[in-house]
């Protein structure tokens, strides 16, 4: 069974790029893993090395099986799954936790996420991801993006239930 955790947290990145992880949080960077940029485009993600590897192969099958069944398409595909390598690649920080259990973040990563130094961040326990939030911005996020409103015309866009009236 693969581990997974869920939940909340916050901590305080310190004035060395170094943010403590929860206990809870913690067995995921068991194996190291990849620090990067979240595809919501305001976020950090952790992925622990299987997930990330198991990601990696998925854009490859995805190119082989549109080679295979329509060679017009695969540039269209090489291109699509080349940018989406390219976006999580090109700021990724292969990471593990010091013996204190802290998560060092690169420059480049906490500034695109808009994540300064002496300021508080928002862990999300993603099953078996783990996003890293400015905590201002988090808190804006859920306010526009996660409404049961909203929540509910995504559930209505993926057909997973109707929108109740």
């Amino acid at each position: 069974m693969e581990l997974e955790v869920f939940g909340e947290d916050k901590n305080r990145i310190d004035d060395k790029g170094r943010l403590n992880i929860p206990r809870r949080f913690q067995p995921l960077f068991s194996q190291g893993g990849f620090l990067t940029r979240a595809f919501n485009g305001k976020s950090l993600v952790f992925y622990p090395t299987s997930i990330w590897n198991e990601f990696q192969q998925r854009l490859k099958d995805i190119k082989k099986r549109v080679a295979d069944q329509d060679p017009a398409f695969f540039l269209k595909a090489e291109l699509i799954t080349g940018n989406m390598n390219r976006f999580l690649s090109c700021g990724v920080q292969i990471t593990e936790l010091d013996t204190q259990n802290r998560l060092t973040v690169t420059e480049s990563l906490r500034s695109w996420a808009q994540i300064d130094l002496k300021q508080d961040v928002t862990m999300i326990g993603m099953g078996d991801t783990i996003e890293f939030w400015d905590t201002e911005t988090w808190l804006a996020y859920n306010t526009e993006h996660l409404s049961i409103e909203e929540l509910e015309k995504s559930m209505s866009a993926l057909s997973m239930r109707g929108v109740s009236a």
